[in-house]
């Protein structure tokens, strides 16, 4: 490749879900995008197979544009491929393999209610963002329920460490409270004028009817309407946070049975969390959104 021309940026989200995987996916092709680098959202990488692992990993090879994908464990088990010959070919392919990390009981609980409520994975409107948040009535998660997700969260990270290398692990509240310097550590790419931190800020109040559209919001619907033009396979809506954890706490009545549950295992995965620790972060986030 040529000194002169962009270089074509490979990144590979890797997730169990419900850490904000897909919106960090879609934010980082966004920002590839600003920064003049032609950048496609494949979403689910396993979504692309057909024939067999080697045709999959051809075609991405065979691109002529940045690509930003997303694996996740579970969804192979459904495929009948050497998964080991198709991990290696993505571990040496993709030069960025990012881990978005949360703590790991609110993340339990997140992927409890959807499983409980049947809420959809993500929420891409302010209609449907209302829908399951104005439906979603207090009660139990039963801890069947809980106990599955935690060992899917634990089958996930021991499958991550184990199948790939170069991780860039990245917190959740990096993530959503400090997105622009979190994305320009990863990539080196600064711009004045993008501000993706007060973009997600602003789409969380606007589908909640407390503020309208703000410059970044509407900046980032042109760019999605273009692209939508230009790539129209391609995913670009972002999606919205359906809860904050305080809100979570109040649509499970037993969280606090869930919460002894999980302090009662042991696991090199599942690290410990203090009620104190949730207060914090409880606090973070509703000053964050302005709702304290």
């Amino acid at each position: 490749m040529s000194p002169y021309l962009n270089p074509l940026h490979k990144v590979l989200i890797l997730t169990p879900d419900s850490v904000a995987s897909t919106f960090c996916q879609r934010l980082i092709t966004y920002y590839l995008n600003h920064h003049k680098h032609t950048t496609l959202n494949w979403h689910e990488l396993i979504n692309h197979f057909s024939e067999n692992y080697i045709v999959l990993l051809s075609s991405l090879s065979a691109s002529q544009q940045s690509i930003v994908a997303r694996l996740s464990q579970y969804r192979l088990s459904g495929i009948n491929l050497p998964h080991n010959n198709f991990l290696k070919g993505c571990d040496i392919f993709f030069k960025k393999k990012i881990v978005p990390r949360r703590c790991s009981f609110e993340t339990a609980l997140s992927l409890s209610m959807r499983v409980y409520f049947n809420h959809p994975l993500n929420v891409y409107s302010e209609e449907a963002f209302k829908e399951v948040f104005y439906t979603t009535k207090p009660s139990d998660i039963p801890i069947e329920i809980f106990d599955s997700q935690l060992r899917h969260l634990e089958r996930h990270y021991v499958w991550v460490d184990s199948k790939f290398t170069d991780l860039i692990y990245v917190s959740h509240e990096d993530l959503i409270f400090d997105t622009d310097n979190t994305l320009n550590n990863i990539f080196g790419y600064v711009s004045d004028d993008l501000n993706l931190t007060e973009l997600n800020k602003n789409m969380f109040l606007y589908y909640r009817g407390l503020a309208d559209k703000s410059e970044d919001f509407k900046k980032y619907e042109e760019y999605r309407d273009s692209s939508k033009n230009k790539f129209p396979l391609s995913p670009f809506s972002l999606s919205a946070k359906k809860f904050t954890l305080s809100e979570k706490i109040s649509k499970v009545k037993n969280f606090n049975e869930l919460y002894d549950y999980y302090s009662s295992k042991t696991s090199n995965h599942l690290e410990v969390v203090s009620k104190s620790d949730l207060n914090k972060r409880i606090t973070q986030e509703d000053k964050f959104f302005g709702l304290s």
